[in-house]
């Protein structure tokens, strides 16, 4: 068995090379496209940061995409070791090893796809966040009201603080694991963090 485990670390060795040029190529693209559309939203809220760069947060949330996907492969070749390494199939024949494989690739490709989705969801969600509270830090702002998407979907601790106004050094406790958060900060979160302008800063709103 030892040469199963090792060529499975070989498989964990490309799958890491793969990962780290195709999904940062592909975080690259959808990056780009949440950082114009964070600099939109700014703008319609009267916000007109200085010409900074978002490069460190875009690099933070490069890395974070690059490891959930690297674990969900590593997950895999983890798989297709313990069924080779368990005992049961050692007197196997080949088309049924086979078989066994090709249920577990089917299965695997199914909840891949599904994780998949999640992840890109989540991680626009928190990249958008995160680009949200640097903007604001840039101009001076710290404060900011808590506003919930308003629909069937919220969850209910979301809905609560709807309204409320927070620190993003001290942000709120978001689910029930006791997790603080800043909006969009939490799983699959869709709140916003609406700005606590200061009255100069009202005044020179557009509009």
């Amino acid at each position: 068995m030892a040469g199963v485990r090792h060529a499975t670390d070989r498989v964990l060795a490309g799958i890491k090379v793969h990962v780290a040029r195709h999904v940062a190529e592909a975080f690259d693209r959808m990056g780009a496209e949440v950082n114009k559309r964070n600099l939109a939203g700014m703008k319609l809220i009267g916000i007109t940061p200085k010409s900074i760069g978002a490069e460190a947060v875009l690099k933070r949330a490069r890395d974070a995409n690059i490891a959930l996907v690297e674990d969900a492969g590593r997950g895999y070749a983890m798989d297709v070791w313990r069924v080779f390494s368990d005992e049961a199939n050692f007197g196997v024949d080949v088309g049924e090893l086979k078989s066994k494989l090709w249920d577990l690739m089917k299965e695997r490709g199914d909840v891949s796809e599904s994780r998949a989705q999640l992840i890109a969801v989540d991680q626009t969600l928190k990249l958008n966040s995160a680009l949200t509270e640097d903007r604001h830090k840039s101009v001076g702002i710290d404060s900011y009201i808590w506003s919930s998407s308003n629909d069937e979907r919220v969850r209910e601790m979301h809905r609560d603080l709807d309204g409320t106004q927070h620190s993003y050094d001290d942000p709120p406790v978001t689910n029930e694991q006791g997790d603080t958060n800043n909006p969009g900060g939490d799983y699959r979160c869709r709140c916003l963090a609406t700005p606590v302008l200061s009255d100069e800063e009202e005044a020179a709103m557009p509009g």
